[in-house]
C-alpha cells in the first residue's frame, strides 16, 4: 500500500507540472490551443492528488 501511494503522488506532482505547462503555454500562444485537453489534464490531476 505504501508503494502505491508514493506511485499516486509521484504521477500527481507529474500531472500538475504538465498542468502548469500546459496553462503558461495556452497563456503566451493563444493561437490555435486546445483548451479541453487541458481541461482534462487538470480535471485527472485534482482526483489523482484527492485520493489519499
Amino acid at each position: 500500500m505504501n508503494l502505491v501511494l508514493k506511485i499516486m503522488g509521484l504521477v500527481s506532482i507529474v500531472l500538475l507540472i504538465s498542468t502548469i505547462i500546459c496553462g503558461l503555454w495556452i497563456k503566451f500562444h493563444p493561437v490555435g490551443n486546445d483548451l479541453n485537453f487541458h481541461f482534462k489534464l487538470s480535471i485527472i490531476t485534482v482526483i489523482l492528488a484527492l485520493i489519499p
